[in-house]
């Protein structure tokens, strides 16, 4: 399924970028199944709102635009770099990149960092293969820089673990202790979907952690 989307973007943007990336390349290398398709691009939004009239241009700010391709839905990202995260969530400002190893930069965990490209090729260039050997959810960067950018991340960490069976490396875990008070910030609507993307046997765990951080938040 994947050589296919491949095939039908470049048949519409021939000369452009794509990589499977994120929650995708790592099921994907997993052997699990998966349903969304996350790609990275070097085309910008409005590219590709040229050639697709119909993408959903609901998150183009962000670099983010969906296509639906053959009855797929596929989820563009623009490789960007982010900066002065100034609301706990969206980054204040965005720079479109041409390359993928500074959109790698910007990612949360090292297992979400892996890039497969049309020829093949996997790129991986913070490890994330050996992390999914070992199963390890590693920060990608300051793990209480990256938390206190984006608190989400907390529960995505935990998320991730529970889903995967995997361990949260010590560091990560550390700064979610000492960041935790973070979630106070976020909005309740993302937590409930963190926790509607946990597997249904195991979401009583981060329910549980959540009314020990916050007793009035569900």
């Amino acid at each position: 399924m994947i050589n296919s989307i491949f095939l039908n973007l470049k048949k519409i943007f021939p000369n452009d970028k794509f990589y499977v990336v994120g929650g995708t390349s790592r099921d994907y290398i997993l052997g699990k199944e998966f349903n969304d398709y996350d790609l990275a691009t070097n085309l910008t939004p409005d590219e590709i709102k040229e050639k697709i009239s119909d993408a959903d241009m609901t998150f183009a700010k962000y670099g983010v635009t969906t296509v639906t391709i053959n009855n797929k839905k596929i989820t563009l990202a623009t490789m960007r770099k982010e900066k002065q995260y100034t609301d706990y969530r969206h980054p204040g400002k965005i720079e479109f990149v041409d390359d993928y190893l500074l959109d790698a930069e910007r990612r949360d965990f090292t297992v979400n960092a892996i890039y497969l490209a049309p020829s093949g090729e996997i790129l991986d260039p913070y490890g994330g293969l050996e992390d999914l050997r070992l199963g390890i959810i590693r920060m990608i960067g300051d793990p209480d820089k990256r938390l206190q950018e984006d608190p989400l991340r907390i529960i995505r960490a935990i998320r991730f673990s529970l889903n995967l069976g995997f361990v949260i490396d010590s560091d990560l875990m550390t700064a979610i202790k000492r960041n935790k008070h973070l979630i106070n910030l976020l909005n309740p609507r993302k937590i409930e979907e963190e926790i509607n993307k946990t597997n249904e046997n195991k979401r009583s765990i981060i329910i549980e952690y959540l009314k020990k951080t916050n007793e009035n938040m569900l």
